[in-house]
């Protein structure tokens, strides 16, 4: 069921009631992830279920995907990215909660009772990318060299390599 998807949540509430949160969010509402997009448009698709698990623990776990366009590091022409991310997110209020967070769960630190939705969305996306972004091999339009090509040309340094060992044929 898809529903209007609030701009900010109680996490820790909606944990407690055990609220799920199913829909899209548009891109360009996520402004850390947007310089990192050769455009905005699109939406990341969501579903999120907040609970507590049977150590009490609040926690926000669900899938999020996403098409994004990002520029490629090889050629650098834009090219769709698909993103598909299962999250389980341990809710904590302070760095010394998070040490002590059952090891399945990553930590999402609330520091105020409303935290924007695309905010959580946004930091699991960021962390999904991949540093260098590049087509799939053979799907980019920039040649790539091998290795043997590499390795088959001359060093320009081999001169000073000449010189200094005739310097020292000469001494």
């Amino acid at each position: 069921m898809s529903e209007r998807l609030p701009l900010v949540v109680d996490v820790v509430r909606y944990a407690e009631t055990g609220r799920r949160l199913t829909g899209e969010l548009p891109l360009s509402g996520m402004t850390r992830l947007l310089p990192l997009l050769h455009n905005a448009s699109g939406a990341v698709w969501l579903d999120l279920q907040f609970g507590k698990d049977d150590l009490k623990v609040a926690n926000v776990r669900g899938e999020i995907r996403a098409q994004l366009r990002l520029q490629c590091q090889r050629c650098l022409q834009p090219f769709d990215y698909p993103v598909q991310v299962k999250c389980a997110l341990g809710v904590v209020t302070s760095e010394a909660e998070a040490d002590k967070l059952p090891g399945d769960y990553e930590p999402l630190l609330v520091t105020s009772q409303n935290m924007p939705l695309a905010a959580i969305v946004e930091d699991e996306l960021l962390l999904a990318l991949p540093v260098a972004p590049m087509h799939k091999e053979g799907e980019c339009p920039a040649p790539v060299q091998s290795a043997d090509a590499q390795t088959s040309k001359p060093s320009p340094f081999a001169v000073l390599g000449q010189l200094k060992a005739a310097r020292i044929k000469a001494k």
